[in-house]
């Protein structure tokens, strides 16, 4: 997997547009019979799925995860004041990737529900300011 804070602009807009055209392109009649408990459920089970012969999605979205811009909710919101009281370095842990991976999830949901290429491109510059932003922030901060 690519060091997600050195991805250029042109490997983000690529996946960003796989991602699109995964989910629009999507064959949802084949899963007519598989009933999701949640929302997240179906969001899940998508990850799951492969963009292309060995990759899936949530490679993909692994790839861009410094990118993507935190879309909040009463549900991330709960997970964030949970991890900033929890009391030991493991329950932190466990709570910042349950964090992770809802941010993912909320952010293939908004991927589905943009329906104009105005809002579309304004996702996309949104992840291109966060990767600039992270790129620059790698630059200023060096560890000693």
């Amino acid at each position: 997997m690519q060091n997600t804070i050195n991805i250029t602009e042109e490997r983000l807009n690529y996946i960003l547009e796989t991602i699109r055209n995964f989910i629009l392109d999507y064959p949802y009649k084949k899963i007519n019979n598989i009933i999701f408990i949640n929302e997240n459920a179906f969001y899940s089970y998508m990850e799951n799925q492969k963009i292309y012969d060995n990759i899936l999605l949530k490679e993909f979205i692994n790839e861009i995860e410094n990118c993507i811009p935190i879309i909040l909710n009463d549900d991330i919101h709960k997970i964030f004041i949970s991890a900033f009281y929890s009391k030991s370095q493991y329950e932190t842990n466990k709570l910042y990737n349950l964090f992770k991976q809802e941010c993912k999830i909320n952010f293939l949901k908004e991927i589905r529900l943009i329906k104009s290429d105005f809002h579309w491109k304004k996702l996309v510059n949104l992840c291109q300011k966060l990767r600039e932003e992270n790129s620059n922030y790698n630059k200023n901060n060096i560890i000693l």
